[in-house]
């Protein structure tokens, strides 16, 4: 598989590879986890306002609530779509206001690794269906983005953020297809 460096997947191997993966990897652990990383980031001010007035019981039956319907409202592949679009987004607003934005860089590229690293360990895992050849194929594209990552924490720039943003995106569009 090859991966440009404006994040490009280009060979039709790999969007092959890209359109199996997709929805093989939806266990049940993993749909969990990927749920758990869509309500990450619930408006602070609901939380505090909720503690402030006593209400954390009700908070919690709330948050249980919530996750029963986006368990009965997403199928695997859209709640993987989801996450990944919710990773771009961030990276995107940090890209598009740089000047301002830039302090939440780690956030966003820690909560993007988050999500790289279910989707991989979900693929590669032994006991994963998929063919050796799309686990191979998901090991390399996990590999570049973790090392895209690495090099936009060291050096950060928000040029960086292109290949990210745009293999979110297109894996995306591939689970919504």
């Amino acid at each position: 598989m090859s991966v440009d460096p404006v994040g490009q997947v280009r060979s039709s191997t790999a969007r092959y590879v890209l359109r199996q993966l997709i929805g093989m990897i939806g266990a049940r652990s993993l749909r969990y986890r990927i749920l758990t990383l869509l309500r990450q980031g619930r408006p602070q001010a609901a939380r505090i306002s909720s503690a402030a007035s006593g209400e954390g019981s009700a908070m919690s039956y709330g948050a249980s609530a919530y996750a029963r319907v986006a368990q009965t409202a997403l199928t695997p592949r859209e709640a993987e779509a989801a996450v990944l679009i919710k990773a771009a987004g961030r990276l995107q607003t940090i890209q598009a206001d740089w000047q301002n934005q830039s302090g939440a860089l780690n956030e966003a590229l820690n909560f993007n690794q988050k999500v790289w690293s279910i989707i991989a360990g979900a693929a590669t895992a032994p006991d994963s269906q998929l063919p050796i050849e799309i686990k191979t194929s998901i090991a390399e594209l996990s590999t570049f983005v973790f090392k895209r990552m690495i090099d936009t924490m060291i050096e950060p720039k928000a040029e960086k953020l292109s290949a990210l943003i745009n293999i979110n995106h297109q894996i995306a569009a591939g689970l919504r297809t």
